[in-house]
Parts: C-alpha cells; sequence; structure tokens
C-alpha cells in the first residue's frame, strides 16, 4: 500500500534530492524538528488519559461499554435490554461451539 502522509512523503522527497544533488540544504520540517524524550513520553503516556478526560462522549461511552458489559453477572434474570453487542457476541459464539448450555434467543 502506498504512503499517503504527506510529511513522510516530503521527508522521502527530501532525501531523494539530497541523494541525487548531493546538496545537504534540503530537508522535511519532519527531520529537522524531532521532538524530545519528554516531550514525546508525554505524548505515548499522558495524552490518552487527557483526551479520555476531557471528552465528554468519551467517558460516556466508556463507561457504558464497562457496566453494560458486566450486567448480566449482576443481575439473576437476564432481559434482552441488558446485553451490549459484546456479550451478544459472546453468546453467539458459544452458540455455535455448542458451549452454552441452554439455549438464548438473541
Amino acid at each position: 500500500m502506498p504512503e499517503t502522509y504527506g510529511p513522510v512523503l516530503l521527508a522521502r522527497k527530501a532525501q531523494r534530492i539530497r541523494k541525487e544533488t548531493g546538496d545537504n540544504r534540503y530537508y522535511a520540517p519532519k527531520e529537522v524538528d524531532k521532538p524530545d524524550i519528554g516531550r514525546r513520553l508525554y505524548n505515548i503516556l499522558a495524552m490518552p488519559f487527557k483526551i479520555l478526560f476531557l471528552e465528554p462522549m468519551l467517558i460516556a461511552i466508556v463507561v457504558y461499554q464497562s457496566v453494560s458489559s458486566y450486567s448480566p453477572f449482576f443481575h439473576r434474570h437476564v432481559s434482552l435490554t441488558d446485553f451490549s453487542f459484546s456479550t451478544a457476541a459472546s453468546i453467539s459464539c458459544l452458540k455455535r461451539t455448542r458451549l452454552c448450555s441452554r439455549e438464548i434467543i438473541i
């Protein structure tokens, strides 16, 4: 699959021009502006949590998924509204492998 990300294409073009002309003046911004180790660690470790806590819709989806995934284990009688997609997919998988002890209509 061909590369489509602009900064990478520009870096490859600059590298090709340097090789063809022998002139080291040609550089892409991606090659010049390398982030220091502190910034890279921040982007890798802190940014996912920053995005999680600053995006209300993402928080709502995460909470819904975590609660709805385990709701069948907290109730004796499970209705179809208590299933999330992952739980329904798990039961469907169990039905196909005949590991399910009773028939559940989904």
